[in-house]
């Protein structure tokens, strides 16, 4: 979602989504994830100088 849309357009949908679903049960996790792997936080595992997967992009 980051790549697509600036952190003003991800407040905005946020904030709609929190006024439909305040309890947070639609969903949770699916269209705003939150991060939870060390890959999404920066920090990818390398196994003998090489990256698993390097074809795919890092952001």
């Amino acid at each position: 979602m980051p790549e697509m849309f600036n952190e003003i357009d991800l407040g905005q949908q946020q904030r709609i989504k929190c006024a439909f679903d305040a309890q947070g049960l639609l969903n949770p996790g699916k269209v705003f994830p939150t991060l939870h792997r060390c890959a999404e936080l920066g920090r990818v595992h390398v196994h003998g100088g090489k990256l698993a997967f390097p074809e795919l992009p890092r952001f």
